[in-house]
């Protein structure tokens, strides 16, 4: 076989790229080891803000939000977008400067986001308690929200076939031959060859695996990050909610789970899949006083 080019990874990535490709007429093939949304993609928080503290981030975040508002109509799928706003919590003076630099810089890039006060907080999430988070204050961006990995990632998966991608699942890539010209073929463990001219290394935890087939090492390690999914509620709150000093996260998903996650005490490199109970102590712990 041949293409143009070879995409490795079968998350939000590599299918976003292969549908972008082909919607170009550029002839590709896409390779993942397991199957789609196999790796961080299927595990994600799955959170979109524009709450960053550097221009060329805020601003990427700024455009892909406005692909995303239109990405349920141009891909034909309901990917699952809610715009229900991110809450970053405040908990001192000095976040609160870095707050209002923050705020200052993403508001001169064009982000609707603001400082709201400690009383504001319960009013934007009444399941939150501004005493019990240590919170002074926060900022707050109501054109956050989130996405659901799975439909986002299938949906152009299924564009990208339409558009004559092929995608391999099952296939993992074990040999990229090049000259000094470039990238010549591409092989997987199951006997797949392919010619192209290019390889694009899109395999998240193990994309320095991926590199080190030809000669290259990326300093990439894979680090495991626990999360917790609950049974569905009713619907109690829209926003994310961040804390950068407590580490958490968490959010209500569309069909009424609280997804959320925190450092554990136990994190290490390696690619480990197992939960610790360590992760769950702490997490509820910090949660219950987020959200009592």
């Amino acid at each position: 076989m041949r293409c143009d080019v070879v995409i490795i990874g079968g998350g939000v990535n590599g299918c976003s790229l292969a549908y972008q490709l082909s919607k170009r007429g550029l002839d590709v093939i896409l390779f993942e080891r397991d199957y789609i949304c196999s790796g961080a993609t299927g595990r994600c928080g799955a959170g979109i803000r524009q709450q960053w503290s550097t221009e060329e981030n805020i601003v990427l975040a700024r455009e892909s939000v406005k692909i995303f508002e239109n990405l349920s109509k141009e891909l034909g799928e309901d990917i699952g977008f809610r715009q229900g706003g991110y809450l970053i919590a405040v908990h001192d003076e000095k976040e609160l400067e870095e707050a209002e630099e923050r705020v200052k810089l993403q508001r001169s890039l064009g982000v609707n986001v603001r400082i709201v006060e400690k009383h504001e907080i319960k009013e934007i999430a009444p399941i939150l308690d501004p005493d019990g988070m240590h919170a002074i204050a926060a900022t707050f961006c109501p054109t956050d929200g989130h996405a659901d990995p799975f439909k986002t990632t299938f949906a152009y998966a299924k564009r990208a076939r339409e558009n004559g991608a092929k995608i391999y699942t099952h296939a993992k890539v074990v040999k990229i031959r090049v000259d000094k010209e470039g990238v010549k073929e591409v092989a997987t463990d199951g006997g797949v060859e392919v010619s192209c001219n290019y390889v694009v290394d899109c395999a998240g935890a193990w994309s320095r695996e991926v590199a080190r087939l030809v000669g290259i090492d990326i300093p990439n390690v894979p680090l495991r990050k626990e999360a917790i999914v609950t049974e569905r509620l009713k619907r109690i709150f829209d926003c994310m909610v961040i804390s950068f000093r407590d580490g958490i996260y968490f959010s209500q998903q569309s069909e009424g789970q609280i997804l959320g996650g925190i450092p554990g005490p136990d994190e290490r490199t390696g690619y480990l899949f197992q939960p610790t109970f360590s992760f769950l102590h702490h997490m509820a712990r910090t949660l219950t006083r987020y959200a009592p």
